[in-house]
C-alpha cells in the first residue's frame, strides 16, 4: 500500500510542478505591438473586473510592465502611479517590501528628473545670456576698433 501512495505522489508532483509553472512562468511580451497590447489587457482587467484583488494586481502587474528593461515605451512616472494604486487597493498582507521599495526610489527618481530639468533650463538660460554677452562684446570691440582708428586719424593731422 505504500508503495502505491508513493508512486501516486510521484506522479502527482510533475503535474503539479508544471500547474505551479505556468502561474509563475509568465510569458513577456517581445515587441512594441504586444507590449501596447498587454497594456491594454491590463489597464481594462484593473478598471472593469468585478473582483477587487484582480484590478489591484492588474495595477502591480502595469507598474512592472511599465518599468520592464524590454518596454519600448518605459514609463517611470505611470509606474509609480500603478504602485501607489496597487498600494492603496491592496490587502495589507499582500504589500512587500518589494512594492515599497520601488515605490520610494521611483520617487526619488521623480525629485532628480525634476531637479536635472530645472538645471537644463537654467543652462539655456544661462547659454542665452551667454550669447548675448559675446554679441555685446563683440559690438563694444568693434566700436573699440572704431574709436582707435578715429583716434590715429586725428593723431595723424597733429
Amino acid at each position: 500500500m505504500n508503495h502505491l501512495r508513493r508512486g501516486a505522489v510521484l506522479l502527482l508532483i510533475p503535474a503539479f510542478l508544471f500547474s505551479l509553472s505556468s502561474c509563475i512562468l509568465k510569458l513577456s511580451p517581445r515587441s512594441a505591438e504586444e507590449f501596447r497590447r498587454e497594456t491594454l489587457r491590463l489597464e481594462e482587467r484593473a478598471r472593469a473586473h468585478e473582483d477587487a484583488g484582480v484590478r489591484a494586481e492588474s495595477h502591480r502587474e502595469l507598474a512592472n510592465l511599465y518599468l520592464y528593461y524590454r518596454n519600448p515605451q518605459l514609463n517611470y512616472g505611470k509606474a509609480l502611479q500603478e504602485f501607489e494604486i496597487y498600494l492603496a487597493a491592496a490587502p495589507a498582507a499582500r504589500k512587500s517590501d518589494e512594492v515599497l521599495n520601488w515605490i520610494s526610489a521611483l520617487r526619488e527618481l521623480g525629485k532628480r528628473e525634476k531637479e536635472t530639468s530645472g538645471l537644463n533650463e537654467r543652462i539655456k538660460v544661462m547659454a542665452w545670456e551667454r550669447e548675448g554677452q559675446e554679441q555685446s562684446l563683440a559690438l563694444k570691440g568693434s566700436r573699440n576698433q572704431e574709436l582707435l582708428s578715429a583716434v590715429e586719424r586725428l593723431q595723424g593731422r597733429v
